[in-house]
């Protein structure tokens, strides 16, 4: 594959140009909508409908030797074109023919004659393998690209409707990384999903994430994983609402499981006699397990207040409202550091004082020891 840059040489002079593009011998530029006006002799110039465009530094790619149309990058403060077919880039998508059928039509000066240009967007590296793909020269650098080159290519394919236009490489890819997808550092494997969608699922990441993330203190569009920022940026609405309000119905699930526990303990009709003989044994679980769940961060979550109006006062209602002092949006770890806290929760019997006492107090626990979130 060819990709070394050639500089665009000095242009000393325009020229007018009859409708089969050759040059006449005049100093005019003849640009559309643009008349008695020069290019710069010591600058490097692309001319625009009305504007004359000074370009300090520029690189040439050619894709393709006979080429007709020149799609200009900005890249940070330089410019870089890439000489390419109108015909191969008006067939590959949609978006690029209407670009290119716009008007008015920009052209610039190469080798003595009118070629048109467009102005393009993104990654410089990623456009120069879309466009050899495009060309059909693609190399073998294409099988061993990082992921983030792969994301830049998915980027630019979205902008510019290219994502059907490079098959099969997209499946090249994918079988690179698919065994990697459900890692910390390859979370975009949701947005490679949105672009080449229809070959892939991502419902196992989806999953996965809603376990393991929770949301950023810093950027409302990333969440945490394993403690490390990651971007949701480039996910479609759809899947980042999946993920977050996923993670937001289990983790109200376990509240409410862990909720109608203690409430059998503090209830009057509790009937400890089912799991013991003795009545203070049900009194000192209740209490041991409102202080371990005091110690483990969630006596809050479990714990009701008096709703109060604006003015402070209590309502006034013939059943008194409570509401937890926490609710499941103030729970600031992850689906699994819920359930690694589940997993410690404990309560103390009389077993704890009397080697001899035998009771099923602590079977009362099981729902929330065994508990397992059930992903649809």
């Amino acid at each position: 594959m060819a990709n070394a840059a050639k500089d665009i040489p000095d242009v000393e002079s325009a020229s007018e140009f009859s409708d089969d593009g050759n040059a006449t011998d005049t100093t005019e530029v003849a640009t559309e909508g643009l008349s008695d006006a020069s290019i710069p002799t010591e600058k490097r110039d692309i001319i625009f409908k009305d504007i004359t465009l000074e370009l300090k530094t520029s690189s040439a790619y050619p894709i393709c030797e006979k080429y007709d149309l020149i799609l200009l990058l900005t890249s940070g403060s330089l410019l870089a074109e890439f000489q390419v077919s109108k015909e191969i880039l008006s067939r590959s998508s949609s978006e690029i023919e209407r670009m290119i059928t716009a008007k008015p039509t920009s052209w610039c000066i190469r080798e003595g004659k009118k070629v048109q240009y467009i102005n393009i967007c993104g990654s410089k590296e990623a456009l120069m393998r879309i466009l050899y793909i495009l060309h059909f020269q693609a190399g073998d650098d294409l099988y061993g690209l990082e992921f983030d080159e792969v994301i830049e290519i998915a980027a630019l394919c979205e902008l510019y409707s290219w994502s059907r236009s490079i098959h099969p490489w997209p499946r090249i890819w994918w079988e690179s990384y698919e065994r990697y997808a459900m890692r910390p550092g390859y979370e975009d494997w949701l947005y490679l999903t949105q672009v080449f969608g229809g070959l892939y699922t991502a419902e196992n990441l989806i999953n996965d994430l809603i376990l393991d993330c929770k949301p950023s203190p810093k950027l409302s569009l990333s969440i945490l994983r394993d403690g490390e920022e990651v971007s949701t940026r480039r996910w479609c609405l759809t899947d980042r609402k999946k993920v977050l309000d996923g993670r937001l119905a289990q983790i109200e699930q376990m509240l409410k499981l862990l909720r109608c526990v203690y409430e059998r303990f503090r209830s009057p009709n509790f009937g400890y006699e089912k799991f013991c003989d003795d009545p203070i044994c049900g009194y000192i679980a209740r209490g041991s397990l409102l202080n371990c769940l005091e110690d483990r961060g969630l006596a809050r979550f479990i714990e009701t207040v008096e709703v109060k109006n604006e003015k402070g006062q209590k309502k006034e209602t013939e059943t008194q409202e409570l509401r937890y002092q926490l609710s499941a949006k103030d729970w600031e770890g992850s689906v699994n550091d819920l359930l690694e806290v589940f997993k410690n929760v404990e309560l103390d019997t009389l077993g704890e004082r009397l080697p001899k006492h035998d009771c099923d107090m602590e079977d009362i626990l099981d729902s929330i020891l065994s508990y397992e979130p059930c992903l649809e």
